[in-house]
């Protein structure tokens, strides 16, 4: 099975979530704003991003409605954001509406935020991230 990681960042949380990932799968973190493009067919696509001001930056919406659905099997969401409990539903509703499977299950971590949790996300975030991911990769939960 072939996976990816796609990523976009404003802070670099969502860049340390990917990397931690990208580690972890051994499979390389790519930041959309600089490589948008598959490369070929993929199983599972992990799609790493934050929620700023309640949601999803718009150039993301932008990147994800230009996705093929023929090239990814399934998009796994990994959110960081100030409430620790918003998921991207806006990214979840583009990629539907592409045709693109979406796992019901989101993994979401506290962001930083001015002085507002100022260590995360931190290392218990990330391994639960991993664990997270790592059990997704076994199931085929979509939406």
């Amino acid at each position: 099975m072939k996976h990816a990681i796609f990523y976009w960042t404003k802070t670099g949380h969502s860049k340390k979530l990917a990397d931690s990932l990208s580690e972890s799968l051994s499979v390389p973190a790519r930041n959309l704003k600089e490589h948008a493009v598959l490369d070929g067919p993929v199983d599972t696509l992990f799609l790493v991003s934050g929620i700023y001001v309640g949601q999803n930056d718009p150039g993301l919406i932008q990147e994800l409605e230009k996705w093929d659905p023929d090239k990814v099997g399934r998009v796994v969401l990994i959110t960081s954001c100030t409430s620790g409990s918003t998921p991207q539903d806006q990214a979840r509703k583009t990629l539907t509406s592409l045709g693109i499977p979406v796992a019901r299950q989101e993994f979401i971590c506290k962001g930083r935020f001015l002085i507002f949790a100022w260590s995360r996300p931190n290392e218990t975030d990330l391994s639960q991230m991993v664990r997270f991911a790592s059990e997704l990769l076994g199931q085929n939960q979509v939406s």
